[in-house]
């Protein structure tokens, strides 16, 4: 039985939830590609986004007029208008630029979080430099010389090079008789 003989995928789709937390971006990329896939019509995109809607994010809703609150694209802008302003962007990039990896957080979930912040902070900028920042900041962010400098020494490109660079290096000194924990923040 080839890949031809399968049946259509018949399931209802999953719309992701929006409650007023996290990137709308991202949110909104989600739901477009559901959306996209499933052959929903443009125009109702907008009874589909607000349904998706929840708590914060809902009270959006109330305060537009008909007319915006069944427009998919005035939608959008309102809720880009509120979840995020373009002078938001100076906020994230002063949490980009204090960040550090905290007790207990993992490399990978320091790493996804820099990369929220870098394209929150930088929306537009150039694909290539949001990379360089992402893997730039990931290393200062872990306070770590000795980790910084076996990061560095391995010349990663990306973020998730440095991720792979830096769980091998704690690995490594974590198996080490005698070495209970290493060192992570000062």
């Amino acid at each position: 039985s080839g890949l031809g003989n399968q049946t259509p995928y018949t399931n209802k789709p999953r719309f992701p939830i929006f409650e007023g937390e996290g990137s709308f971006k991202s949110f909104l990329i989600s739901f477009e590609m559901v959306a996209e896939g499933s052959n929903i019509h443009l125009s109702q995109w907008a009874f589909q986004l607000a349904s998706c809607l929840r708590k914060v994010a809902q009270e959006v809703l109330a305060v537009l007029p008909r007319h915006q609150r069944n427009d998919y694209y005035e939608l959008v802008t309102a809720l880009f208008n509120r979840f995020e302003p373009l002078n938001q962007s100076e906020i994230y990039r002063a949490q980009l630029k204090n960040r550090t990896r905290k007790p207990k957080e993992t490399v990978s979930e320091l790493a996804q979080d820099l990369k929220s912040l870098v394209l929150r902070a930088y929306p537009s900028a150039d694909p290539s430099f949001q990379r360089q920042l992402e893997k730039d900041t990931f290393i200062d962010s872990l306070q770590s010389t000795a980790l910084a400098w076996a990061i560095y020494q391995r010349q990663p490109k990306t973020i998730d090079q440095a991720v792979q660079v830096c769980l091998e290096y704690e690995a490594f000194h974590t198996s080490r008789p005698g070495s209970k924990t290493i060192e992570r923040v000062r």
